[in-house]
């Protein structure tokens, strides 16, 4: 464990696997991306995608994850993704928290959502629905009336306003992030919605607190906040610290960065341990 010079122990995690200090990961994934390897060459088996994704956990402090099935972002019937990442999770619901994407445009979403509640499960601190606007082909203004749902069944909305950098895009597969001004009209017409606001950098973080009642229901993932220096600091006096979880977009990004932020950021340990897991498990209604 590292000791910094004023003698305190570091916020990073021995390596001795969960326990009291460990993190909620907000916002991950399972599964493959078409343009690049994530999860090594050749790529593991299904099932062994999430006995790896348990060691790297163990060995960070990450004691439960919310997570989507990766492959959902693409296939044009997310209900595929859905039921498979429905089973790859069985038997590991201590651990693994379901993110169930929907898409509104297509035509029997519906019946994909009435699938996550009767059939999965899905309910307040039991999943929560991701949304991809960007990688769907959405605007949020025409998507009430699926968002008029979670608010029904009180479930947590992540929505995700990138998954990658830009630079990091395949050439033939360019997508634009969400708008900071679509997600604060979303937040705004749904203000009693949980959102989990996943995968901003830091100055649309910053855009979209501003502009959000002081009521709303929103936290911010630090995933993608990379800067500028002082950032987690900045954000907590700008948004507040109640606003901010810990995320990391695995196995898009590395988990090293937002621990390495948030451990930069040295934090008071009540307020710490609100970023790391106790704001999480608020949003997700746990």
């Amino acid at each position: 464990m590292i000791v910094p010079s004023d003698g305190r122990h570091s916020l990073l995690p021995s390596g001795e696997g969960p326990g009291e200090g460990s993190y909620f990961d907000a916002n991950s994934f399972l599964g493959e991306w078409p343009s690049r390897r994530l999860n090594g060459s050749p790529p593991p088996e299904r099932d062994a995608l999430v006995s790896q994704r348990l060691r790297l956990m163990d060995r960070l402090g990450i004691k439960r994850a919310a997570v989507s099935l990766l492959e959902g972002v693409w296939l044009k019937d997310s209900g595929v993704a859905n039921a498979e990442l429905h089973a790859l999770l069985r038997g590991h619901e201590d651990r693994f928290l379901p993110l169930y994407t929907l898409n509104p445009t297509f035509p029997t979403w519906e019946e994909h959502l009435s699938r996550c509640v009767n059939e999965y499960g899905l309910r307040p601190g039991a999943g929560a629905v991701r949304l991809l606007p960007a990688y769907h082909g959405y605007a949020l203004e025409d998507a009430a009336p699926l968002l008029d749902a979670p608010a029904t069944l009180e479930v947590a909305v992540v929505l995700t306003v990138q998954l990658e950098d830009m630079r990091m895009q395949h050439p033939g597969m360019r997508v634009p992030d969400v708008s900071p001004a679509d997600v604060v009209g979303a937040i705004r017409r749904w203000p009693r919605q949980h959102w989990i606001v996943a995968n901003c950098v830091y100055n649309q973080a910053r855009a979209i607190g501003a502009d959000v009642p002081a009521e709303a229901r929103v936290w911010f993932d630090l995933a993608r906040v990379q800067g500028p220096i002082d950032c987690v600091r900045l954000l907590c006096d700008q948004l507040g610290a109640h606003r901010l979880v810990f995320g990391t977009n695995l196995p898009l990004h590395v988990p090293h960065s937002p621990i390495l932020e948030l451990a930069d950021a040295r934090l008071t340990p009540d307020v710490d341990a609100a970023v790391r897991a106790g704001n999480a498990r608020t949003a997700f209604g746990l």
